[in-house]
């Protein structure tokens, strides 16, 4: 598990699509010490980003689901970590064993269910930042009960714009 900490701080659109092309990657490829050339390599890792940010997922059209925010409590830890090493330590050995035994027993899936994909996608708006114009747009079209739009009629209707109005 490699932590990213903080993650988000700076992104912006060119720094978020580099991030979700980082992530998506499933191969490396380096040269070992000792080794010619470099090779390919799978990645046997996992990444957790953290952010002290409630709302750091960016508002990417494409949408969010190399994210899945996880709120942490550490007042609710059973164990915490910096009191007792050793209770930590069996702790997460425990953990990884309960992980490994549903590994080898095949009872996973790499995927989440339609149902699950739904959840988070709206579990993910909790932690996005709120885009106002994206709001009144939205609100706009929740009310309207024309069968088409255009992109006129909502920068005129739902933004309260005039059409000469230069913006």
């Amino acid at each position: 598990i490699i932590e990213m900490s903080e993650m988000m701080a700076t992104a912006n659109a060119k720094s978020i699509e580099e991030i979700k092309s980082f992530l998506s990657r499933q191969k490396e490829v380096y040269k070992i010490p000792y080794e010619t050339h470099p090779a390919d390599r799978p990645r046997q890792c996992v990444f957790g980003g953290t952010s002290n940010a409630l709302d750091f997922l960016p508002l990417d059209r494409s949408g969010n689901r190399r994210f899945i925010p996880v709120m942490v409590y550490p007042e609710q830890a059973e164990v915490h970590i910096l009191e007792d090493e050793a209770a930590s330590r069996a702790y997460i050995e425990q953990m990884w064993a309960e992980a490994m035994e549903i590994y080898r027993s095949g009872r996973f899936k790499l995927a989440f269910s339609p149902a699950m994909q739904r959840y988070l996608k709206e579990h993910q708006r909790d932690f996005m930042p709120e885009d106002t114009k994206a709001g009144m747009i939205q609100a706009y079209l929740d009310k309207y009960t024309g069968s088409m739009v255009c992109s006129k009629q909502l920068y005129k209707e739902a933004l309260n714009h005039a059409f000469d109005e230069p913006k």
